[in-house]
């Protein structure tokens, strides 16, 4: 039975070793293009780099704040650079709290596998055992109890990413108003 066990354990570990690392590659990708309906936000470095779909125009912003239209610098006033800081701020913020809950997401989902690995171990003490199915049950609900709180906590963080997607849709539209050279970036996702 031992060694039964032991396959069950080398296979619980290749797997949630290939899914973890498979899900760490595509998120490094994500973290490179985002795209938005026909807005695409590339990730140059620390620069945010946007442009429509299909369109030749492009906005960069730095992380000194600077702002590029189509390869040209446009200079910009205290009150535009402060709009654009935190424009800027805001989105890498969503950025990185997106991959943050991603990656928190991965790991409740590989402590769901292991709960339901060590469910796997406890039937099979049971039958070998005689124990009782009343043990398995609780041992289970002990395990995912935890689990059930860690991910409302979760979806908890992600309405705040979508509310604040929603400040970033108004920061844009004031953006584009205040500072007319941004209106070449018209995709009409926000």
């Amino acid at each position: 039975m031992r060694w039964l066990l032991g396959f069950f354990l080398a296979g619980a570990i290749a797997a949630v070793l290939m899914v973890s690392s498979e899900l760490e590659r595509h998120a490094a990708v994500k973290k490179e293009r985002i795209t938005i309906g026909n807005l695409k936000i590339n990730l140059e470095g620390d620069q945010l780099v946007l442009s429509c779909s299909g369109g030749d125009d492009e906005v960069r912003i730095s992380a000194e704040y600077e702002l590029m239209v189509n390869g040209e610098t446009v200079p910009l006033s205290p009150m535009q650079e402060k709009q654009l800081a935190e424009f800027y701020d805001d989105t890498w913020y969503m950025i990185d709290e997106a991959l943050r809950i991603a990656r928190t997401g991965v790991e409740i989902g590989l402590r769901g596998a292991g709960v339901g690995f060590r469910t796997l171990v406890e039937a099979l003490k049971a039958v070998f055992s005689g124990g009782g199915e009343e043990a398995i049950e609780a041992a289970v609900e002990n395990q995912t109890r935890g689990l059930v709180a860690q991910a409302n906590r979760l979806k908890a963080r992600a309405e705040q990413i979508e509310s604040r997607a929603n400040r970033l849709q108004i920061q844009w539209t004031e953006l584009v108003r205040a500072i007319p050279e941004l209106s070449v970036i018209d995709c009409h996702v926000f």
